[in-house]
Formats: C-alpha cells, structure tokens, sequence
C-alpha cells in the first residue's frame, strides 16, 4: 500500500504483540478504544493528513471493528474490510454442530458465574475452543508463526464480548462515505452470508467483491493485484 502512496499505520492491539496490557483476552471494546486511539495519533502527525483517513481491517474482528469505528468516528472517511463477521454469535455457532453449540454456550454462562464467584475463569485455545480451527488453517503454514506469537491461552470469558458483538448494527452509519466488502466465495473461515447481509444493510457509496478459486488464507497472495487495485 506504501508502494501505491498511502501513508500506512499498523499497530498492536494492548495484550497483542509489542503493546501492554493483559495478555489473553480478545474484547473487540477494547480493541476499539485503541483503534480510536490510533485514529487520534495520526491527528497529532504533522506529515500525515488526518482529514483523509480511511481505515483497513480483515478477517473477522479486524474487519469488524474497521467498520464499527468508522461508523462511530467521522475522522475515517473511507472504509474496506475483508472478510468480516456481520455478528458474533452466527460465527462462533455457524462452526459447530448445534448439539456442540448447545454445550458451548453452558460452558461460557458456566464460566461467567465462577468469575463472579472466584474472580478466575477458564483459560482455553482460542484457535480450537473459541472458535474452531478449519482443515485450511491448519495446513497454513504462514499462520504458524502468528500463532506462535499470539500464543494459546486465552480467557475463556472473551466470548461473551464475541456473542455481543455485531458490526452489522453499525454500517449503515458509515454512509455517505464509502466503504468496500471483500470474502471469498464457498468461504469457510468467515461464511460469505457475513458479507452478504453487511453489504445489504449498508448504505451507498458500497461495492462488495467476491473472490472465487481462492481461499481465505491464500487471497492475499493469489488475489495481491486484484485485491490492492479495488484501493
């Protein structure tokens, strides 16, 4: 995107890579606090124009919170995600046969009393008991070593922020600025009916791309230029 003209900021969520704070948790509140924060930052560079400020996110919540913040923060004036979740409890179901469902959602309200209780709650593998690792992802051998640094204990508590969690109640805020969609069609990681129904409830200027012969863990290598191009 540097390559295209674009000034670029990246930046880890707190609990996530080089940021502080507590370790484990997956809060898209949270994570939107910083993304807000992020957004501020750029207003305090004297080379970066903060009145065109447009915000990138993919793959679920990264996806998701771009299109929450932009509907909640005027300063984003444009807005492309790929592959987000409309809402957070059709995701984490939509993985899981219903009789696992069933069991799941006692496990989290289980869990949410004996952190009341006891102030300590279950910690799980946010690959494998959060959500649920797809054959795709684990043959991808680039997530590997994002994995290996995001590690796998994590707060068993966390999906209950994912169960409130529902970016289509926001983007038809974001209109009139523009926003792009993205997934790829037969899509396992994040179902194309996700895009579906944030690209119905969103307003215009909107353009959803469909991506067939692909999967979400290789777009972006054998979609690079069609991807950057729709920028």
């Amino acid at each position: 995107m540097t390559d295209a003209g674009y000034a670029v900021l990246t930046f880890d969520y707190r609990g996530f890579g080089e940021s502080d704070g507590e370790r484990g948790w997956i809060n898209p509140d949270m994570q939107l606090e910083d993304l807000s924060s992020a957004i501020t930052y750029i207003e305090t560079r004297s080379d970066l124009d903060a009145r065109r400020i447009g915000c990138f996110g993919h793959g679920g919540t990264g996806g998701g919170n771009a299109i929450i913040a932009s509907a909640l923060d005027t300063r984003v004036k444009a807005v492309a995600v790929m592959e987000a979740i409309s809402d957070g409890i059709s995701w984490l179901q939509g993985m899981r046969t219903e009789a696992d469902w069933q069991s799941f959602v006692d496990r989290v309200s289980a869990n949410r009393r004996q952190r009341v209780l006891t102030g300590r709650g279950e910690i799980v593998d946010p690959r494998e008991e959060l959500m649920v690792a797809t054959p795709d992802r684990r043959a991808e051998s680039t997530r590997r070593g994002v994995d290996d640094r995001v590690g796998n204990e994590f707060q068993l508590a966390s999906a209950e922020a994912l169960m409130r969690y529902r970016p289509i109640d926001f983007i038809d805020r974001i209109s009139p600025r523009a926003i792009l969609l993205t997934t790829v069609e037969r899509g396992v990681v994040v179902p194309e009916d996700h895009a579906f129904r944030l690209f119905e409830r969103a307003k215009p200027p909107k353009k959803l791309l469909r991506q067939a012969g692909t999967r979400s863990y290789t777009q972006y290598r054998e979609n690079y230029d069609l991807l950057l191009g729709q920028f």
